[in-house]
C-alpha cells in the first residue's frame, strides 16, 4: 500500500475521454495504476512519488534525516495542496474507470474507490448524508433553550446584515423585487382577519420604531414620505388631484369634530342648528 497516488491524465489516442484531470486517491492499492493511460509530466510525477515513498518508508531517527524528511514532506504537502485546489474548482464528481475500479471525488478530504457497480450507491449515500444532516439540525433546534434560540437568530441576522451591506445596487433591487412579488402573492390569498392582524402588527412596529428614532432618522423618514408624495402627485391627473384635496378637507373636518371643543367655541353642527332655528 502507498499513501497517495496522483494521476495526471491527458487526451491521447488510447484514452480520449481522460481530458486532463487530476485525481487524488488515498490509501489505494499499488496495482490501481492503469497501464493504458498516457501519463504526461513524467518528471513531476516521479518527483512527487519519490517524496511519497520517502515519507512512507523512511523511518530514520537521526535529527539530520528527520529534518530532510520534514522538508520533503513540506514540499510534498504544498504540491498536493495545489492539486487538491485544482480538483475543488471543478465542483463536480470525477469518475475514473481503471480496470473495473471507480474513484469518486466527493469532498475535498474524502475519496472512495469501489467496483463500477457501486458508483451510483456512493453518490446516493452522499445524498442520504445530506438529508440526515438536515434532520439532525431540526432535532437540535427542537431541544435548544429560548436563550440559545435567540443567540442563533441574532447570528443569522448579523450574517444577513453583513450580506446586505456587501451587495451591489443591482442585487439589492433584485432581492427587493422578489420580496415584493412574494408579499403580493401572499396577500392575495390571505383572509380579511389575517389582513387586519397584519396591519395591526405593522402599525405597532411603526409606532415603536418612531418612538425610538433619532432626529436624523425622523428627518430622513419624512423626506422619503415627501418624495413619495411628490412622485405620486406628478403621476396624477387634475381630476385625481381635486378628489384628493376634497378627501383631505373631509378628513380635516372629521378630526376637528373629534377634538374636545374649546371654551367659548360653538361647534359647526351646533351653529347650523342655530341658523336653522333662526330661519324658521
Amino acid at each position: 500500500m502507498v499513501e497517495m497516488i496522483i494521476y495526471i491524465l491527458e487526451n491521447d489516442s488510447t484514452h480520449s475521454d481522460a481530458a486532463s484531470m487530476y485525481v487524488i486517491v488515498t490509501s489505494a492499492p499499488d496495482d490501481l495504476i492503469p497501464n493504458y493511460c498516457c501519463i504526461s509530466k513524467f518528471e513531476e510525477i516521479m518527483f512527487i512519488g519519490h517524496f511519497m515513498e520517502e515519507q512512507c518508508h523512511n523511518h530514520s531517527s537521526s535529527p539530520k534525516e528527520q529534518m530532510k524528511s520534514d522538508y520533503r514532506n513540506k514540499l510534498l504537502s504544498e504540491r498536493v495542496a495545489l492539486l487538491k485546489q485544482e480538483i475543488q474548482t471543478k465542483r463536480a464528481l470525477l469518475l475514473l474507470e481503471t480496470q473495473g475500479i471507480v474513484v469518486t471525488m466527493v469532498k475535498e478530504e474524502e475519496c472512495y474507490w469501489s467496483s463500477l457497480s457501486r458508483a451510483d450507491s456512493i453518490i446516493s449515500d452522499e445524498s442520504q448524508s445530506t438529508r440526515e444532516t438536515s434532520g439532525h439540525k431540526k432535532r437540535v433546534r427542537a431541544k435548544e433553550s429560548e436563550e440559545q434560540r435567540q443567540r442563533r437568530l441574532e447570528r443569522g441576522r448579523e450574517r444577513e446584515r453583513a450580506r446586505r451591506a456587501a451587495e451591489t445596487e443591482e442585487e439589492r433591487a433584485r432581492r427587493l423585487e422578489i420580496k415584493r412579488r412574494k408579499d403580493r402573492e401572499r396577500r392575495a390569498c390571505e383572509s380579511e382577519e389575517k389582513r387586519r392582524a397584519r396591519l395591526k402588527r405593522k402599525a405597532e412596529r411603526d409606532r415603536e420604531r418612531r418612538a425610538n428614532e433619532t432626529p436624523e432618522e425622523r428627518r430622513r423618514r419624512l423626506d422619503r414620505i415627501r418624495e413619495r408624495e411628490r412622485m405620486r402627485r406628478s403621476m396624477q391627473s387634475e381630476e385625481q388631484r381635486e378628489i384628493r384635496r376634497l378627501q383631505i378637507r373631509q378628513w380635516a373636518r372629521e378630526r376637528r369634530a373629534q377634538k374636545a371643543p374649546k371654551k367659548g367655541f360653538i361647534p359647526e353642527n351646533s351653529l347650523e342648528v342655530v341658523i336653522i332655528e333662526k330661519d324658521m
